[in-house]
């Protein structure tokens, strides 16, 4: 219509269509109005590629949304951070980590600056994969650049760390953490959290088969777990020789059934 008036559209008009499109669903109109800048002549402006993205992550079409990226680079255009967010959001909803971690490094190659949604999203998105080591990598990375990790990331990674599948967190490895990230949870959650936190260290040293040793080192941070629960951090290594033998059994007898919440985040000493 606005063609047919002899007035240009410019590129914020584009834009606006672009939004209306995505709202409405509708990924191939946004594609529409691409196409019509270009017949016209009208340069995209970072606004518009970066609404077209927004609309093929709506579509949870990635493949499509990196094309746009690169036209958009090949434009000039410098997207923000909040472009490379919803993609590394998108590769974490699809359980591609591998992929949220190439997206990650490209855009500190551009030198776009993360912020601390992009940390959140890449943490979730290596959760999401089953890889937890790199969650971790990417949380210190989040903390280095001055992000805290909020209660939902914390409590995400370090559930993730204690129930690593086939490997039981020693306490040189799982304590450390919780040292660092506790204080980022609230506070009422701590305790159900380190409850919860013991009983996957319990699930993950049967997982291991019974070695003597590794249960050993299990019971060792069950103990201090429990002893903790409820205490504000900073967290004391706390390892009671004299739980090891029981301190497996006692977890299983004092913990609700899987499934249940934890209603309380009392000691039982």
């Amino acid at each position: 219509a606005m063609g047919e008036a002899n007035v240009r559209p410019s590129s914020a008009s584009f834009t606006a269509l672009v939004h209306a499109s995505t709202r409405a669903r509708r990924l191939d109109a946004a594609f529409e109005a691409l196409a019509a800048m270009r017949r016209l002549k009208v340069r995209p402006a970072g606004a518009t590629f970066s609404a077209v993205i927004g609309a093929c992550v709506a579509a949870d079409d990635f493949a499509a949304a990196m094309g746009v990226l690169q036209e958009m680079l090949k434009s000039s255009e410098v997207p923000e951070p909040s472009v490379f967010n919803s993609l590394i959001a998108l590769c974490g909803k699809s359980g591609e980590g591998e992929y949220a971690l190439r997206i990650f490094a490209y855009m500190k190659q551009l030198e776009v600056i993360p912020n601390s949604t992009t940390f959140r999203a890449l943490v979730a998105a290596c959760l999401n994969a089953g890889d937890s080591a790199r969650a971790e990598q990417a949380v210190h990375e989040m903390a280095a650049a001055g992000w805290e990790p909020d209660a939902e990331t914390a409590e995400s990674l370090l559930r993730a760390v204690a129930s690593r599948q086939g490997e039981v967190s020693l306490p040189g490895r799982l304590l450390p953490l919780l040292h660092r990230f506790l204080p980022c949870v609230e506070p009422a959650a701590r305790g159900p959290l380190l409850l919860r936190l013991a009983a996957d260290l319990c699930e993950a040293s049967e997982r291991c088969g019974g070695d003597a040793a590794r249960l050993d080192e299990a019971a060792r941070v069950v103990d201090a777990l429990r002893f903790q629960a409820g205490a504000p951090p900073p967290l004391a290594p706390v390892l009671d020789e004299a739980a090891f033998g029981a301190a497996l059994r006692q977890l299983h007898a004092s913990l609700p059934p899987a499934g249940k919440p934890v209603e309380s985040a009392s000691r039982d000493r």
